[in-house]
């Protein structure tokens, strides 16, 4: 990755990391990148958004670029609108699953994909640069939010499923998705119970959306609802829960997926890509049905990247991001929905019936450091990971990485068992403490 961009575009702490004068800068250095043309931008709910909008808007602006904003809307729908309407390019403010408190940026080019890391790369060299637009070659900005009426069309018009009569519980995080989600869902005839639909700009993703899905299992049981689905911040990903409340995540989701898949292409050979994330159990069932089956590092842009290298059309990691491209270029949460809904309801069996077999028992952990990349390359860490690794062996696997997005470790330990897993990861949790605890001496 480059310098100020991450695993997925710019994101960082509001007032800290960025502020209203790097986030104009970027503007500036991204209208440099693309000369000229025009621009669409979305955001989401934070409090934030509007001081990055008009920022980033501003810098464009000044490099010469007009610019059209949509307000609050998911990401996906940019990526949409990016292409459909011949923009040069699309922006969302967003920083996707985060707190209210960070705020960040993900661009897309014409066609609605993600800018590779060589673009981000080329647009950071830019901010070197200040060479200054003639009056005359300053852009425009104008805002338009009838256009995400043609997102809600392409959604809707996606699949000809019929949800009359299905109860489908909605948790909007208190984000992007609030613009829309409903919507889509009353106009494909489903009863619709939503929560986490009452954003106040500080309130997005706290206890509610795709990393806090308890609230959405009972209100799917409570209400009997068919499915339940639950997004982030800016809805580029969804978990959903069956009607017996259990969670499906990002894996099963891609599982039966690519099992329909399989059964519309027939005999066609096909490529499913996932992350060394995704669960063993999950590649072991895709295997199965004769598909081949490849791994990425974590993060949607990865996965994007491969299916764009192999010309596939399906991939997905754990967290909820999942793409069909041979629908729309990026992860589309409330397409992933609707998706799931039309393949359950043509089935004419439950949700909870999709599924025969169990996942490997996994357990995920997040240590805050500051000096995560430290930690990662600490001798101590490497010996410990590496002696639970030959334990392991076959029957399971350690994962530890440094978040592309925030100063965080993140360790996932698998196993056939649940109580391997806990002896392993509390093994390292202890071997972090003492490597904090003598980094905090040393300092």
């Amino acid at each position: 990755m480059g310098i100020f961009f991450g695993t997925d575009g710019l994101r960082g702490r509001v007032n800290i990391d960025l502020n209203e004068k790097t986030i104009y800068q970027f503007g500036r250095a991204f209208g440099t990148f693309l000369k000229q043309g025009k621009v669409i931008i979305g955001t989401d709910t934070r409090i934030s958004s509007d001081l990055f909008l008009l920022s980033f808007s501003a810098g464009l602006i000044s490099a010469g670029i007009n610019v059209t904003s949509v307000c609050v809307c998911p990401t996906a729908a940019i990526s949409y609108l990016t292409k459909k309407l011949q923009f040069d390019a699309g922006v969302v403010i967003t920083s996707s699953h985060n707190p209210a408190e960070f705020n960040g940026i993900k661009l897309f080019n014409k066609v609605g994909e993600k800018f590779s890391e060589c673009e981000e790369i080329e647009i950071e060299k830019n901010l070197i640069k200040n060479n200054l637009t003639e009056l005359k070659k300053l852009g425009k900005f104008e805002v338009n939010e009838k256009l995400k009426n043609i997102y809600v069309d392409f959604l809707v018009s996606s699949t000809d499923v019929n949800l009359t009569g299905k109860k489908i519980a909605l948790d909007l995080s208190n984000g992007s998705a609030c613009s829309i989600a409903e919507k889509v869902f009353n106009k494909l005839g489903a009863k619709v119970y939503a929560i986490g639909k009452e954003p106040n700009g500080m309130n997005i993703n706290e206890n509610v959306g795709a990393l806090h899905i308890e609230q959405l299992q009972r209100v799917v049981t409570e209400k009997h609802a068919d499915f339940g689905f639950a997004f982030d911040g800016d809805a580029d990903r969804v978990i959903a829960i069956d009607e017996l409340g259990n969670i499906v995540d990002g894996d099963k989701i891609l599982y039966l997926f690519a099992k329909n898949y399989k059964k519309l292409q027939k005999n066609k050979p096909a490529t499913i890509v996932g992350t060394v994330q995704t669960n063993l159990k999950i590649e072991q069932e895709i295997k199965k049905l004769n598909m081949n089956f490849v791994k990425t590092d974590v993060g949607d842009k990865n996965v994007s990247e491969k299916l764009k290298e192999l010309n596939e059309t399906l991939g997905g990691e754990q967290a909820g991001h999942v793409f069909q491209r041979n629908k729309l270029q990026t992860g589309d949460g409330i397409l992933n929905a609707i998706t799931i809904a039309k393949i359950v309801v043509e089935s004419k069996k439950p949700f909870s019936k999709h599924f025969n077999f169990k996942l490997y028992p996994s357990i995920t952990k997040n240590f805050l450091c500051e000096n995560k990349y430290e930690i990662l390359k600490n001798e101590k860490l490497c010996t410990k990971i590496n002696e639970l690794k030959n334990i392991l062996n076959s029957n399971g696997r350690i994962l530890i990485r440094a978040s592309g997005t925030e100063p965080v470790v993140r360790v996932l330990v698998e196993s056939k068992e649940k109580g391997t897993c806990e002896k392993c990861l509390d093994e390292i949790s202890k071997c972090i403490e003492l490597i904090q605890g003598e980094n905090l001496c040393v300092e």
